[in-house]
């Protein structure tokens, strides 16, 4: 039995090695070459080429982004088979041929370690995108000192994140020094040799070479499971380099280059906000533009104003799903298992991206920015009134158009010049970068200290004309003045005696300027003689009026207040911080913090307890709930009513009100904003949506989308108000604070100037040395014209210039070019000289 057994096994063993024999010999005789292929692992790639991005464009057809052609050098493991180790022996050949033969050194993309020489030393080189968001303009000290805290802290944040990310992409322990990290980087790619704790190079080379190196190096191990595709070593090198380079392509093996288009900006820092620029793809939304398609190791993407609100289609701002970035072209290969080309199945051509049409008139946004420049200079050097105004180096104008909301022209300065990031996404030089990107890097101790009270640092990647949330000063008295005629508090045959102090209300001490200034008064004043003179006594008397209720009433018809639940952007397609004047919900957001610290540190309750959720709820709802009470002694039952009771006294203090009325306190309002208000009352209530885009055209230039006008509201304003305030603004150009600039200009103008204070008046010996310094208020002034027929308005601000009526002359000269008074005026005087 046992030998029988055994013979079966061994039967049914020699057939299944028979089975196994004949199905091997089928797979290698019969189909070898098939499954030979097979064994090389043949797969499907879509190779994407970039595609121009569409242009942007004036509403007369000027190009204000466009695209010109480029050469880049490239690396591509598809020609030749370079073994690893002599990959950095040709890239280091390529580097020298280029600095010795050619000015392109610089077109590398060197960047892309973190490492710069210093000293003949290597230091870590990290640098983060701190988004526009972050950035803040405020003129409350302990808010200023909270948002340069906390951007510092998220910058060091991003830095250490950013160290520990790159040092694990490499499989680096993280306590591993800039030095250490440096050459065990040169020693994984083939550029140094490691010898027990010593390095050294594999060829003769400087440190700042092998820095250089490592970089490209690294470029290309970007692309090492897609070789089918080409790393971009250099970007947009002359045609002469490019052509040079492929003559060495034996001495240069697998170095070519490639063309393709390249941003570009004819106008230079010309509504350099308006267009924003582009940037590199981050490492915390790589994985979003992935899935989009992009190529995230070298496509470029819009990083502000229309560059990035109409980057692509999923972007948040994007109500007109236009796309800038086109359709790439996609070529169809076959690669083998190593990522190498084999074959090309076929291709599909690209599409160029949509073309944005703007509202920017090209000749008025000219002169606009010209004419504000000038301005800057000449307060700068005190040429504009005798006395220099060091810090009034930022500013911004807004021109709309009053019947539509169309954005004629848009200028912030300090600006840049978006051609700086197109060819990298970013300024290689580090000290220019940083001076746009950083610019508190370069303060004087001087500027760090004033920085603590208000904002002071030019910043000219900020824009300032929709960012820019400060109080307008006497520019406000417009609203108040609607509110308290429509209110009925005054009509327009109201006097009320300017006393130069106001002490109507007890406990408060606000005086008006004349008073401050000349211990004088505007004596009996109405609303038209209020708005001309800029009388603080009469708006007070009409905010005490008006109550709290009432005021806040007409900043909601006028989309002027912006909590939490309630934002009123006013509808522009770029980025804008929406500011918010003085409310008594504004005010409760600002006070409930102090408040809930102040019970927690009396009731001993922790920070993250719900209760003090439940208590700032509460607060915030003006509704004190027993039962959300409950577990609490009466006693802290008792002392939580009472820190209420203090809170809405305090949220509710008519002496803010009165400040706010004059435009001053917690007004905190961006110039696109005040652009807004007037706008609504010189047109007779219509708010209009702001836009800066007329129409997206199809790349075959078909319109794809058309924006017509947009009502957000109307605000109903009687005939008798409406001509009061309009003949207030009148009396200001022709008799007012803008006399002396737009007294007898041949259009029938109006606007109101307004100064806006930086440093408290309850620091009298700080202001003082201020005024010294030269960080003296702010100054505004609102153009309207034709004040008989509004057509536009014209907001200018400019920092620290310590009074709006220099500002009229921006208006003027804007007034010259919009009602064409300018090319009049260069006719007759071409008559003269003939």
């Amino acid at each position: 039995m046992k030998n029988n057994r055994i013979r079966y096994f061994s039967i049914i063993l020699i057939f299944m090695f028979i089975i196994l024999t004949l199905r091997l010999a089928f797979l290698q005789i019969l189909n070898g070459d098939y499954y030979s292929q097979q064994a090389e692992a043949v797969f499907s790639r879509v190779y994407s080429q970039k595609s121009p991005r569409g242009e942007i464009l004036t509403r007369d057809g000027q190009k204000l982004a466009t695209n010109i052609q480029s050469f880049n050098i490239v690396y591509t493991d598809n020609r030749k088979v370079v073994p690893e180790k002599d990959i950095p022996i040709v890239l280091l050949k390529l580097m020298r041929l280029i600095k010795n033969n050619t000015q392109d050194y610089n077109k590398f993309m060197l960047d892309t370690v973190p490492f710069k020489v210093v000293n003949n030393k290597i230091e870590f080189s990290f640098t983060v995108y701190v988004p526009e968001e972050d950035e803040t303009v405020e003129n409350d000290p302990e808010k200023q000192m909270e948002a340069i805290k906390k951007r510092e802290e998220k910058i060091k944040a991003l830095l250490k994140a950013k160290e520990e990310r790159f040092k694990k992409d490499y499989n680096l322990p993280l306590n591993l020094d800039a030095n250490t990290t440096f050459y065990e980087l040169l020693v994984k790619f083939k550029i140094a040799n490691k010898t027990g704790e010593s390095y050294s190079f594999i060829q003769d080379m400087s440190l700042e070479e092998a820095r250089d190196l490592l970089a490209l190096r690294i470029q290309i191990d970007k692309n090492k499971y897609y070789k089918y595709k080409p790393a971009v070593i250099a970007r947009n090198v002359t045609r002469q380099t490019a052509f040079y380079i492929a003559t060495k392509s034996e001495e240069l093996p697998n170095i070519t280059f490639i063309e393709e288009p390249l941003r570009y900006y004819p106008n230079g820092i010309m509504a350099a906000h308006v267009i924003g620029h582009l940037k590199r793809i981050g490492d915390s939304e790589a994985d979003k533009y992935k899935n989009l398609g992009y190529d995230i190791n070298s496509e470029l993407i819009g990083a502000l104003g229309l560059e990035n609100t109409f980057e692509n289609i999923t972007q948040t701002r994007n109500q007109y799903n236009a796309s800038l970035r086109g359709e790439p072209k996609e070529k169809y290969i076959t690669v083998d298992k190593f990522g190498n080309q084999l074959k090309l199945i076929g291709e599909v051509e690209g599409i160029p991206g949509d073309t944005i049409v703007t509202t920017i008139d090209y000749n008025l946004q000219k002169v606009a920015e010209e004419s504000f420049d000038k301005l800057l200079s000449d307060l700068q050097s005190g040429k504009a009134d005798g006395t220099p105004r060091p810090y009034a180096n930022r500013g911004a104008v807004v021109v709309v158009d009053v019947k539509t909301g169309e954005i004629l022209a848009l200028v912030s300065r300090p600006a840049f010049d978006p051609n700086l990031f197109a060819e990298f996404g970013t300024i290689k030089d580090e000290e220019t970068r940083l001076k746009i990107t950083n610019p508190e890097k370069f303060v004087s101790p001087k500027e760090e200290f004033y920085q603590n009270y208000t904002d002071i640092i030019a910043k000219p990647s900020f824009n300032y004309a929709t960012k820019a949330a400060i109080p307008p000063g006497s520019t406000f008295k417009l609203f108040t003045s609607i509110a308290g005629l429509e209110e009925g508090v005054i009509t327009p045959d109201t006097i009320i005696v300017d006393k130069g102090a106001y002490r109507e209300l007890p406990n408060f001490t606000g005086n008006c300027w004349i008073y401050n200034e000349k211990h004088s008064t505007h004596g009996p004043v109405n609303v038209v003689k209020a708005l001309q003179v800029s009388c603080n006594y009469f708006y007070y008397a009409v905010g005490h009026k008006l109550g709290w209720e009432r005021f806040n009433k007409w900043l909601e018809k006028f989309g002027l207040v912006n909590t939490k639940d309630n934002e009123n952007p006013t509808g522009i397609e770029i980025e804008e911080k929406v500011g918010s004047a003085a409310s008594v919900q504004k005010n409760m957001e600002n006070k409930v913090g102090a408040s809930i610290k102040q019970i927690a540190a009396k009731l001993k309750i922790k920070e993250d307890d719900k209760l003090l959720l439940d208590i700032k709820e509460m607060f915030l709802k003006q509704n004190l709930n027993e039962e959300r009470l409950a577990g609490l002694s009466e006693n802290q039952k008792k002392y939580i009513y009472r820190q209420y009771q203090i809170f809405l006294n305090e949220t509710q203090n008519l002496s803010e009100l009165l400040n706010a009325s004059i435009g001053q306190g917690a007004n905190q309002l961006t110039p696109l904003q005040i652009a807004q208000l007037y706008m609504t009352v010189v047109n007779g209530g219509y708010r209009y949506k702001l836009h800066l885009v007329k129409e997206i055209l199809n790349p075959d230039g078909s319109v794809k989308y058309k924006v017509e006008p947009e009502v957000l509201s109307k605000v109903d304003i009687k005939p008798e108000n409406y001509r009061a305030v309009m003949e207030g603004l009148k009396k200001v150009a022709e008799e007012g604070t803008a006399a002396s600039i737009l007294r007898n200009y041949p259009i029938p103008n109006g606007g109101k100037t307004g100064t806006a204070q930086v440093i408290s008046s309850n620091k009298p010996e700080l202001k003082k040395q201020a005024q010294a310094d030269g960080v003296v208020a702010n100054g505004w002034y609102v153009g309207v014209a034709p004040i008989d027929n509004p057509q536009i308005v014209v907001v200018a601000l400019v920092f620290n210039s310590a009074h709006g009526s220099s500002c009229a002359k921006v208006v003027k000269d804007i007034y010259d070019e919009y009602f064409g008074l300018n090319k009049q005026n260069n006719v007759d005087q071409n008559n003269t000289t003939q």
